[in-house]
C-alpha cells in the first residue's frame, strides 16, 4: 500500500523515526562489556529517597487514570515559580510540550525564528508542520543573537524560540537581556523560552526564570522539564507555563495533560524535597567545573556552560574521538563539536584521561 499518498504533504520530507542504537548492540560493535552514557544529559545524581518511596506507594493506584493528581502538581509548580496554578500545563516531557506548541500554531508557509545552533527538535517541529525554520547566526562565544532574532521577525513569523541556556552549546544569556528581548517581541508573535537547563545555571545574572513575566505577557510560553535537575528522564514529564487563555488555545490543538500517574506523584515529591534538589545542583556544578577546567588544561577549546554538559572542540575529528571513547566504554555526543554530559566523578576522570591521551597523540604526530 502507498502510505505516502495518504500522508500530510508536509510529512513527506520528514525522516522516519528510528530507535537509537541499543547499548547491547554497541557493546558488541566496540568490543566492550560496559558503556557509560555521558551523551544524553541525564542527571546521574538521581532522584531522592523521598521520590522513590512515593512512587513505590503509588504503584497500588496505577490502575487509575492520573487526572485526580494533576491539580496538586499544578499547585506545587505554581508555588515554586510564583504563578497561578491555572498557568501550568503538563505533558510527556518538555518535547511533548514543544511539539504541542508547534502543532497548534505552525502551519504551511509559517516561520519560526531560532538560533543557528538550535535544540535539534526545533527544526523538526517546523518541518512536520510545513513551516520554515529561520536560523539566526550565533555571536562570539556561541551566544544567541537576540537582537538578530528580533530583526528576523516578518509577517510570516508565528513563533520565536530561545533555549536558555542553549542546547547543545550550554551557553546562558543574561536574564536582563532575556527580559528585554521578550518585551520587544511583537504581541502577535509567540515567544517560547525553553528553560530545560536553567536550574543548573550558576553564572551571576543568568539564573532568573522568565516565568515572572507570564502575568503581564500573554504571548509568552516558558517550558521546563523534570528530566534534568530532578533526574526524572525516565518518567518523561515536562510542563508549559503561560496565561490561561494561551493554555486553552494549546488545548484546542490537542495539548492536554498527558503524563502518567507515577510521573506526576514523582514530580510532586521532587518539588517537596528541596534539600535533595540543592545537592543535585551542587553535584552537577562541581562535575561541570571539573570537566571544563580539565578540558582547558589539556588544550581543548571549551565554551562556557550553565548546564549539566560541556561543549568543546579538540581541533581534531569529532568522530575519531567518539570512537576512541566508545572503545574505552564511554559514550558522548557528536554535533559539529563534541558534547559531554556530567557523569559520576570516576567517569569524569576516566573521560579526561582518554581525551588527554588523544590530544597528546595528535600533538606528537603534528611535531613528527
Amino acid at each position: 500500500m502507498n502510505y505516502e499518498a495518504l500522508m500530510k504533504k508536509q510529512l513527506l520530507h520528514m525522516p522516519a523515526y528510528r530507535l537509537p542504537p541499543q547499548i547491547s548492540d554497541m557493546m558488541k560493535q566496540y568490543g566492550v562489556t560496559h558503556i557509560e552514557k555521558m551523551a544524553a544529559n541525564e542527571n546521574v545524581f538521581g532522584v531522592s529517597d523521598h521520590v522513590k518511596e512515593v512512587v513505590a506507594e503509588e504503584m497500588q493506584n496505577i490502575c487509575r487514570y492520573p487526572g485526580d493528581r494533576n491539580q496538586e502538581l499544578f499547585e506545587q509548580i505554581g508555588k515554586k515559580y510564583g504563578i497561578p496554578s491555572n498557568c501550568v500545563q503538563i505533558n510527556v516531557g518538555a518535547t511533548g510540550v514543544l511539539n504541542g506548541i508547534a502543532d497548534t500554531f505552525l502551519g504551511v508557509g509559517d516561520e519560526i525564528v531560532m538560533s543557528s545552533i538550535p535544540y535539534m527538535q526545533y527544526p523538526m517541529m517546523a518541518l512536520r508542520n510545513g513551516a520554515k525554520s529561520v536560523m539566526v547566526p550565533v555571536k562570539e562565544g556561541l551566544h544567541q543573537d537576540l537582537d538578530g532574532m528580533l530583526d528576523a521577525i516578518t509577517e510570516k513569523t508565528k513563533i520565536v524560540i530561545v533555549c536558555n541556556p542553549g542546547n547543545p552549546t550550554g551557553v546562558a544569556e543574561k536574564s536582563a537581556d532575556m527580559e528585554a528581548f521578550i518585551r520587544k517581541v511583537p504581541e502577535n508573535v509567540l515567544v517560547v523560552i525553553d528553560e530545560a537547563y536553567l536550574d543548573f545555571a550558576e553564572t551571576p545574572g543568568c539564573t532568573e526564570s522568565m516565568m515572572k513575566l507570564i502575568p503581564e505577557k500573554d504571548n509568552l510560553i516558558v517550558t521546563k522539564t523534570f528530566s534534568k535537575i530532578y533526574a526524572m528522564a525516565g518518567m518523561r514529564l515536562g510542563f508549559a507555563a503561560a496565561c490561561p487563555e494561551l493554555l486553552a488555545a494549546l488545548g484546542r490543538g490537542g495539548t492536554v495533560p498527558g503524563a502518567c500517574r507515577l510521573a506526576i506523584v514523582a514530580a510532586i515529591a521532587a518539588l517537596e524535597d528541596e534539600e535533595h534538589t540543592q545537592k543535585s545542583y551542587e553535584f552537577n556544578c562541581a562535575g561541570r567545573a571539573y570537566l571544563m577546567n580539565e578540558l582547558r588544561r589539556i588544550g581543548c577549546e571549551v565554551y562556557d556552560s550553565d548546564t549539566n554538559f560541556v561543549y568543546f572542540k579538540t581541533g581534531y575529528s569529532v568522530t575519531e574521538l567518539y570512537d576512541l571513547l566508545m572503545q574505552n566504554g564511554i559514550m558522548i555526543r557528536n554535533f559539529d563539536l563534541n558534547r559531554v554530559s556530567v557523569g559520576r566523578p570516576e567517569d569524569n576522570a576516566k573521560f579526561i584521561s582518554i581525551v588527554e591521551a588523544f590530544m597528546k597523540e595528535k600533538a606528537e604526530k603534528k611535531v613528527s
